[in-house]
């Protein structure tokens, strides 16, 4: 509570806390002179004091702020004239006086008033709608409530296009994004989450910076710092992989050469020859380390490099988009395409990056188009074993690669497979065996002989239940169980039907269904009155097909 000024006339006052139960006296630096029958509103943080009268009326006042103990004078510029006695009100932005006696000369009743408004600041039209208002264009809070589209801050550049604020990230556009002045130009690729070297492309072709651990345990702990997001992030240089007798932790999870057959090919992992993919014939056409299932290459026991496209790469356009082919030479396998760029006055330079798909044929597109001024160049790869070289250069030298697909952050396993089309994201699967086609990798299906994508598991026994012989996992096969679809291992069956009590809607056989009205609810509108259906059986344990109830209390006569 604030108490100021009053009768005999002062300019004294003071601030009073309940909690405390204390005064504090308000400060007499700048405040408004001696006076009583004046008014005073308060605005949520601060005291108007106007009018009143002393030795004469007055049409002067202040505002106390009581947070600072400070006084600051009310403008007489436009006042209404003098008065005390008079009414003032707090609209939310502004002072309303109205009314009053006038001392003095020409003094009586005054029939007149005016609104004061405190200064409560402005806000700025924002017609971008980007958060940030433009300085030439305001809105005074006195003159009521701000407007839709007006924001507190006053510091756009350009409130015609919500591309431009303080504090965006600069974009190779020809505008000024962040509002300091100046307008990108291309520069080195940065991990910062920009465009740097105005290519269309964020982040692009930033390589691993050191080694780190990631903490996780086993094979999966060695890491390289990789940029994620605009900022180096230790990533795991592999994910968890099939167990194989190595002395490791190759599936990451505390345990080393545990015996087990993840793909369930019926072949323990230290002696399957393809331990991440479903081959029970083991079949190895070359004699190999590798079963077939899962051998880069059959028919070639060396597993050597794949051959470099041949110097056949031809460019179109169709559309919006580079259509490209070259030759196959009569090797098979998928490819990788290759893009790299020169801007207006750089030097040529082999800064290709992987574009990040693996093209099954001899055909590519690209739907990037490139800045204006701006080249493109394009390079094409073959997988194998190890992928082949990107061709040849001055000297028949091999051009160099410096960012080899898959590139940095898009292969969290390293597994060398992009995890957009990794048959098995997250999971170390060199092979990419899919043996029911189902989109499940075998190392990672729980049933990876039949097609099963969404992986239903009703037991939650690690088997599918398209492959599981005992679904429920109550210990009785499928074909013997009396309630295959839900756990009963005693089998119990009241009325011998063949259909076990725990799914069985009649369990005493006499005709009448534990739940005869359907409500999803047994028992809850037992059969009365000589009534057999659409009521529930009144002795679901007892066979009584005329639900006899002599005392009509829902209980069935024969149990009770």
């Amino acid at each position: 509570m604030i108490v100021w000024g009053g009768s005999p006339s002062t300019n004294t006052g003071a601030r009073y806390n309940p909690v405390t139960n204390s005064w504090l006296a308000a400060t007499l630096s700048g405040a408004p002179s001696a006076r009583q029958e004046h008014t005073a509103v308060w605005t949520d943080s601060e005291m108007i004091v106007w009018g009143g009268i002393g030795t004469a009326s007055f049409d002067t006042g202040g505002r106390y702020n009581p947070s600072t103990d400070s006084w600051v004078a009310t403008t007489t510029t436009g006042a209404p004239a003098p008065r005390y006695a008079h009414s003032a009100v707090w609209t939310g932005s502004e002072m309303i006086v109205w009314a009053a006696f006038r001392s003095g000369a020409g003094g009586g009743i005054i029939s007149a008033g005016g609104r004061y408004c405190a200064p409560c600041g402005n806000v700025y039209r924002d017609l971008d709608g980007d958060g940030h208002g433009n300085p030439a264009v305001t809105w005074s809070l006195c003159d009521g409530p701000a407007p839709a589209g007006y924001v507190g801050n006053s510091d756009d550049c350009d409130d015609t296009d919500a591309n431009n604020f303080p504090g965006n990230i600069e974009l190779c556009d020809n505008r000024d994004n962040n509002c300091d002045g100046q307008i990108e130009v291309p520069g080195p690729e940065a991990c910062d989450n920009r465009d740097n070297d105005c290519n269309g492309l964020i982040d692009e072709g930033i390589a691993a910076q050191g080694t780190c651990v990631s903490g996780q345990p086993g094979v999966c702990n060695a890491g390289h710092n990789k940029c994620f997001g605009g900022a180096f992030t230790c990533i795991a240089d592999r994910g968890p992989g099939a167990e194989i007798c190595n002395g490791l932790d190759d599936d990451c999870d505390g345990a080393i050469d545990e015996a087990t057959d993840s793909d369930r090919d019926g072949h323990a992992n230290c002696s399957d020859n393809c331990p991440d993919a479903y081959n029970p014939t083991q079949t190895n056409a070359d004699g190999d380390a590798y079963g077939d299932a899962c051998d880069c290459a059959v028919n070639d026991a060396t597993n050597g490099r794949a051959p470099a496209v041949a110097n056949s790469l031809r460019l179109s356009k169709t559309g919006a988009s580079t259509g490209l082919a070259w030759q196959s030479d009569g090797v098979t396998g998928t490819y990788r395409l290759y893009r790299g760029f020169r801007n207006p006055g750089s030097a040529f330079a082999y800064n290709q990056y992987c574009t990040g798909v693996a093209w099954p044929s001899t055909s590519a597109s690209d739907s990037l188009a490139p800045r204006v001024g701006t080249l493109f160049f394009y390079l094409v790869s073959r997988n194998g074993c190890s992928e082949s070289a990107l061709g040849y250069g001055v000297a028949n030298a091999e051009i160099p690669n410096a960012d080899p697909c898959p590139s940095a952050g898009t292969d969290a396993d390293g597994d060398g497979i992009e995890e957009a089309v990794d048959v098995c994201p997250g999971f170390w699967n060199g092979s990419q065996a899919d043996t029911d086609a189902d989109q499940r990798g075998d190392v990672c299906d729980n049933c990876p002989s039949n097609a099963n994508a969404y992986q239903e598991d009703m037991d939650l026994d690690g088997l599918g239940d398209v492959c599981d012989p005992d679904l429920d996992g109550d210990g009785f096969a499928n074909a013997i169980d009396n309630c295959p679809f839900v756990a009963n291992a005693d089998q119990a069956d009241m009325d011998t039907d063949g259909i076990g009590d725990v799914c069985d809607p009649d369990r005493d056989g006499d005709g009448i269904l534990e739940d005869g009205d359907a409500s999803g609810t047994a028992g809850d509108n037992p059969c009365t009155g000589g009534v057999t259906v659409n009521c529930d059986d009144n002795c679901p344990n007892v066979a009584n097909a005329n639900q006899a109830d002599a005392d009509a209390n829902g209980i069935g006569d024969a149990c009770q």
